[in-house]
Parts: C-alpha cells; structure tokens; sequence
C-alpha cells in the first residue's frame, strides 16, 4: 500500500478548512474557488521541481 504524501494530506484539511469558511460565510464561493486554483498551480509546479530535481 503507497504511503499518503504529506502535502496532499495538508491540501485536504485546507479545503475542509476553506469549504468551512465558505459555509460560515467567511469567505465568497468566488475566492475558496481562487484559492483552489492557485493551490492545484502550486502543487503542480513542486511535484515539476521535484521530478527536475530527481534527473
């Protein structure tokens, strides 16, 4: 069985954090939905950075 990768384990309890928040009405659907976007943009650039650093 493949072990969780701590970084997506963190991502999950954001947006448990975030779909809170938009539920409290901290926050507007529009920028939980921002703020996703741009977390997928940065996992996505450091598993890239990881892969570079591995060649």
């Amino acid at each position: 069985m493949a072990e969780k990768d701590p970084e997506q384990e963190e991502n999950i309890d954001e947006a448990d954090e975030r779909e809170q928040m938009v539920d409290d009405a901290e926050i507007e659907p529009q920028e939980g939905a921002f703020v996703e976007g741009y977390e997928k943009d940065e996992a996505e650039s450091m598993k890239k950075k990881k892969e570079k650093k591995k060649d």
